[in-house]
């Protein structure tokens, strides 16, 4: 049973990394280009911090789910509703188009429109070594990256503690001169 998880981790690990690369390269998300685009643009970097700023005020709280109720063997299953899926659908299909109109106003260099391939040997060089870092980072999953936060966010609790404050209150009074 060990080596069959283990194949099977394996397996799904590259599975994860193939299909990340692949999505990477289709959509041109070169890290290498979004950072330099974010480090020499002062605009893009300032209108970037903006939405990060205004999408954390209005940070929706996560749905809550509600555990579904036992289900007695005897009882048939219920129907879902006919509109359900196709509204829930298009809701989503909605949310992503605002994401990605809200994504294409802010200047960030994602999509092949913007950076048509080049002749130049060294852009073919930069641009494969950014989707393959950028697909690299994506097949790690979001567990490591959170896990990643945590330990640098650790850091900087790390070191000595400072000595407590004196919180002693005792006085002391002059000696007595007689």
């Amino acid at each position: 049973m060990g080596r069959v998880s283990e194949v099977y981790r394996r397996r799904a690990q590259l599975w994860s990394t193939v299909l990340a690369v692949f999505f990477v390269a289709a959509l041109n998300l070169d890290a290498i280009r979004i950072t330099r685009s974010l480090a020499n643009d002062p605009v893009l970097r300032a209108s970037l911090i903006a939405q990060a700023t205004e999408a954390v005020k209005q940070e929706t709280p996560p749905a809550h789910l509600t555990p579904p109720a036992p289900v007695e063997v005897k009882t048939p299953l219920p129907t879902p509703a006919a509109e359900t899926a196709p509204s829930a659908t298009a809701g989503a299909l909605r949310q992503l188009q605002t994401d990605i109109s809200t994504i294409n106003q802010l200047g960030i260099p994602v999509g092949w429109e913007d950076n048509p391939p080049q002749q130049n040997v060294w852009w073919w060089v930069n641009k494969v070594l950014g989707l393959l870092l950028t697909g690299l980072a994506a097949s790690l999953g979001a567990p490591f990256w959170f896990d990643v936060l945590k330990k640098v966010s650790s850091l900087r609790a790390a070191g000595r503690m400072p000595p407590p404050p004196d919180t002693s209150n005792t006085r002391r009074d002059p000696p007595d001169p007689a």
